[in-house]
């Protein structure tokens, strides 16, 4: 039995068992550290819905679709900026619910003339809020060159359509 002992306490046998034992151990922490972070994540969604159940987190998303549904970006215009090197857009955001809407999240997405996407940029119109059958006008710029670039190069890199989405927007209960 002593001789048994002393092969299994050899440092060779206490290293091998540790290496067996070692995937193991990583893969039943790796298991507890993916729950806890799921955890983690469904109450993050939850505090980001206001705290709500499960119920009550479905029918806000889809209160908040169907008024997505109409929301709607209008008369979206490149025009003469003021700086050299940048296109300017202006565009309206049309708020036909009947639901008061604020912090609007949007992106934009420009082509070229042959119809491939040349670039995409986001946007939010801060805290301003848009009442019921009402619109917000918007207005922001894509860089695309130096001032001192030759004008017909910068004439090549502007863009022929805008596209318009919204991303996000809060539904103001009690407001204005």
């Amino acid at each position: 039995m002593k001789k048994i002992w002393t092969i299994l306490n050899s440092p060779l046998v206490v290293v091998l068992v540790a290496l067996s034992v070692w995937p193991i151990l990583g893969a039943y922490t790796g298991f507890k550290v993916m729950e806890q972070g799921a955890i983690k994540v469904k109450s993050a969604i939850s505090e980001g819905l206001g705290g709500v159940t499960s119920e009550e987190q479905n029918q806000k998303i889809l209160k908040k679709i169907e008024i997505l549904k109409n929301i709607n970006v209008k008369n979206i215009n490149n025009v003469k900026s003021d700086w050299k090197g940048k296109e300017k857009i202006v565009a309206e955001i049309h708020n036909n619910t009947k639901h008061t809407i604020r912090s609007i999240h949007y992106s934009a997405s420009f082509y070229d003339k042959g119809g491939e996407l040349i670039d995409v940029t986001t946007s939010w119109m801060g805290s301003k809020f848009i009442q019921p059958d009402n619109f917000m006008p918007i207005e922001f710029t894509r860089t695309i060159g130096e001032h001192n670039d030759p004008d017909e190069i910068l004439e090549k890199r502007k863009s022929d359509k805008i596209i318009i989405n919204i991303q996000d927007f809060e539904i103001v209960e009690n407001g204005p």
